[in-house]
C-alpha cells in the first residue's frame, strides 16, 4: 500500500529536484488521502504536531497545533495539487511484486490494476511508502463478551458516512497512533 501522506512529500521534492524525470505514484485505494481518507469516525485527528508533521517546502499554518483528519486531507490534496504531483497518480493499481535485476540494474513491477488485470512496469528506482494500516482489513482483536454487546459495533476503519451519534455513548478503541 502506498500512504500518500508520504509519497506526496516525496513527489514533491522528486519533482522540484529532478524535474526531467519521468516517475508516478501507484495508489491501491481510489482516492488521495491514504489514512486520512480511510478513518472518517468523529474526531479523528493527527497525535503529532502538525508543523513538524507537514511537508517543509508546504507549511502549515493557523492556532491549532493538532490537525484534525479533514484539516489534514485537505493539506495533502492542496499539496498535491499544488505542486501538481496529483497528475502523477494511478489509483487502483496494487503492487502484486517487485523483481530486481542486477544485471540490467532494474527493477520489474508487477501491478494489480484490476481483479483480473496485472501490468509488468520496469523502473531503474522504487520508493515504497507503505502505510500502518492493512486498508482491506483491519485489525480486530477478540473481545470477551463481544457477542453479547447488545449496541452498534463498528470497526473505526470502516465507519459508516450515516452512523448516527447524537445523544449516544461512543468508545473507539484504537492503536494510539492516531487520536
Amino acid at each position: 500500500y502506498t500512504t500518500l501522506f508520504r509519497s506526496i512529500g516525496a513527489a514533491r521534492e522528486l519533482k522540484k529536484q529532478l524535474p526531467e524525470l519521468k516517475w508516478c505514484i501507484v495508489e491501491a485505494r481510489e482516492r488521495m488521502g491514504g489514512t486520512w481518507d480511510l478513518f472518517r469516525y468523529p474526531g479523528v485527528r493527527s497525535d503529532s504536531d502538525k508543523y513538524t508533521f507537514g511537508y517543509g517546502s508546504r507549511p502549515w499554518f493557523g492556532s491549532n497545533t493538532l490537525a484534525s483528519g479533514d484539516e489534514i486531507l485537505r493539506y495533502i490534496q492542496a499539496s498535491a495539487q499544488e505542486a501538481g504531483v496529483d497528475q502523477h497518480i494511478h489509483y487502483g493499481m496494487r503492487l502484486q511484486n517487485a523483481e530486481w535485476c542486477s544485471r540490467e540494474a532494474c527493477w520489474t513491477l508487477t501491478l494489480q490494476a484490476t481483479a483480473s488485470t496485472t501490468v509488468q512496469v520496469r523502473t531503474r528506482y522504487l520508493h515504497l511508502c507503505s502505510g500502518y494500516y492493512d486498508y482491506a482489513q483491519g485489525h480486530t482483536p477478540d473481545f470477551v463478551g463481544q457477542a453479547d454487546f447488545k449496541g452498534t459495533w463498528v470497526h473505526p476503519q470502516f465507519w459508516p458516512d450515516q452512523l448516527d451519534t447524537q445523544g449516544k455513548r461512543l468508545l473507539i478503541i484504537g492503536s494510539g497512533a492516531t487520536a
